[in-house]
């Protein structure tokens, strides 16, 4: 595909950007865990535990004994973005040494092209509002995932319309036509559909509607009622 002479295409910054903006979604679904369980599961402590960054949680498995589904959601979520970055970055060898400061805004405004929605101000939200929030969250990520797997794909920031329609395709159909040759796009791939395996059991979790259990009638209840009917 021809490159844009407006827009270049240049895999270093297309790349860094990407590393950035995974950090910055690592970082925001880090947030989602730590007020999703102060919120509900551990809440008589939030007075303690209102701020993930001043307040922050040193014990490494302390959310995985969350037994909040939602919460564990998102730290699996928040787990493997984490270790696709790492690899990612192992791969170019990033270390943003004194070298790199110079570039630093160039790769941060790449890291704002296929931007997803965040939440700000979580502190303030619901646990369901949070939840919601997460849910919208996680689908736009996974959709930028894709654009950039588009973006590698065609070597270029322009993505051609065909490649962008596939997102809507189910299953493996929508990475047909990607790049399956491109390290980087297979790494994409694996991130996304870990990710929407989650997306799907959090709208099941989500948006299922919670059945009423009727409380059988105690026996001698029953009895009564039938006797009572029997003298009619």
């Amino acid at each position: 595909m021809k490159n844009s002479t407006n827009d270049p295409f240049d895999l270093d910054n297309c790349i860094r950007g990407l590393s950035i903006l995974m950090s910055s979604v690592h970082s925001d679904f880090y947030e989602f865990v730590y007020y999703l369980t102060f919120k509900k599961e551990f809440r008589e402590y939030y007075s303690e535990f209102n701020n993930p960054w001043e307040s922050p949680i040193e014990d490494g498995v302390f959310f995985e004994d969350v037994t909040d589904p939602c919460v564990q959601n998102c730290l699996k979520a928040f787990t493997i973005i984490g270790q696709a970055r790492a690899e990612l970055d192992s791969w170019f060898g990033f270390s943003y040494g004194e070298d790199e400061e110079l570039r630093m805004a160039t790769y941060e405004i790449e890291g704002l092209r296929f931007k997803p929605f965040q939440v700000f101000f979580k502190r303030s939200k619901s646990y369901k509002k949070l939840k919601l929030s997460y849910e919208r969250s996680l689908a736009e990520f996974i959709h930028s995932m894709f654009l950039y797997s588009c973006a590698l794909t065609a070597q270029s920031n322009k993505i051609p319309l065909l490649l962008k329609r596939q997102f809507k395709l189910t299953n493996d159909d929508a990475y047909r036509l990607l790049n399956h040759d491109d390290h980087q796009v297979v790494l994409l791939i694996g991130l996304m559909k870990g990710l929407k395996k989650l997306l799907n059991e959090l709208r099941l979790e989500i948006y299922t509607p919670v059945m009423p259990v009727r409380k059988p009638q105690s026996r001698s209840k029953v009895d009564s009622k039938n006797t009572d009917n029997s003298k009619k």
